[in-house]
């Protein structure tokens, strides 16, 4: 970029034109947006702002009812916190199954196996 001091005064001027413009619709965007005034962005402008780059927008109406929906929650839990529990049951060890169950199960695959060994030797 050349510096300012070698700029002619038709080149200054133009620059001074296009800076005027650029504050002009830069003011035009926040009053849109919903700045406050003062050539600043307001925090709902930054929302918005966010909102496009993904974020989501969550109505303050709907922020404040989460909120104490989630208050009344905690509060809820904390107070439940201090009564008495009752003691945890005993984990039993893994669950075993009968032996009856178990011979079923050998008999069954020693059927399936007859069965495959019938059929390959037919082949």
């Amino acid at each position: 970029m050349a510096n300012i001091t070698d700029l002619s005064s038709e080149q200054l001027q133009r620059a001074a034109t296009i800076k005027a413009q650029i504050e002009k619709l830069q003011k035009e965007l926040t009053s849109i947006i919903g700045g406050n005034g003062n050539g600043k962005a307001s925090a709902n402008s930054a929302k918005i702002a966010g909102a496009q780059k993904g974020a989501s927008i969550v109505p303050d109406e709907r922020r404040a009812k989460l909120s104490a929906a989630l208050k009344a929650h905690w509060a809820k839990r904390k107070k439940g916190a201090n009564a008495p529990t009752a003691p945890a049951a005993k984990k039993k060890g893994p669950t075993r199954m009968s032996p009856e169950a178990i011979e079923k199960i050998r008999a069954a695959a020693k059927a399936r196996w007859a069965a495959k060994r019938k059929a390959d030797a037919k082949s």
